[in-house]
């Protein structure tokens, strides 16, 4: 009985010491060009490649925005390190080409979150909104609050030839400035290529 005991006080000590050290490790993240890491104030731009849109659909599936053409550029206020993630302010974001007038209401910021075994990185996104200039709903604004939010993945190239990817699935919700008629929420999907630095990706720091 006392062995038995002592065996499952031993199993819930293991199983606490490895979610402690996955804790502690699960958010060293730093983002790398070939072999250099990216440092604070390193610019970081990424466009809708040629023949690629960014749709903006409501919770039926129905298409309420396209835009054919679409940047998102920024500088990295922090840097990661040991138990911090990537940082990246952005500083432009830029809609055109669009079914209907669409701009930046708030930039916000994107946080890179390392996946471990890859070259690759969640990614989160704070305090971002856009708006939408509809004919059938007048004007939508859809946004995300203070609280980072899911946005979607970073796929890493550590070879400087290949092209780092952002692929973006997040859900917006509706914003003050709406139009009663928007839909509560919409769906923003699309694909970024890294255009600048070359060889991007993400790694343990």
């Amino acid at each position: 009985m006392k062995y038995a005991k002592a065996l499952s006080l031993a199993v819930v000590a293991a199983v606490a010491l490895m979610a402690f050290i996955g804790a502690s490790t699960a958010s060293a993240t730093a983002l790398y060009s070939g072999e250099t890491k990216l440092g604070v104030g390193s610019e970081i731009d990424a466009s809708l490649p040629s023949g690629k849109s960014i749709v903006l659909v409501d919770p039926g599936g129905e298409e309420l925005d396209r835009c054919s053409s679409s940047t998102l550029k920024g500088t990295l206020e922090n840097a990661g390190g040991s138990t911090a993630t990537v940082k990246k302010k952005a500083n432009t974001t830029t809609w055109g080409s669009c079914s209907f007038p669409t701009t930046t209401t708030t930039l916000g910021g994107l946080e890179f979150h390392w996946i471990p075994g890859t070259w690759n990185a969640t990614v989160t996104w704070t305090g971002f909104s856009i708006t939408v200039n509809t004919i059938f709903f007048g004007s939508c604004v859809y946004g995300v609050e203070s609280t980072p939010t899911h946005l979607g993945t970073f796929e890493g190239k550590k070879v400087a030839w290949e092209i780092a990817k952002l692929l973006i699935s997040i859900w917006l919700k509706k914003k003050l400035g709406s139009n009663l008629g928007c839909p509560s929420e919409a769906k923003l999907i699309g694909e970024y290529s890294v255009t600048s630095p070359t060889g991007l990706y993400a790694a343990e720091s």
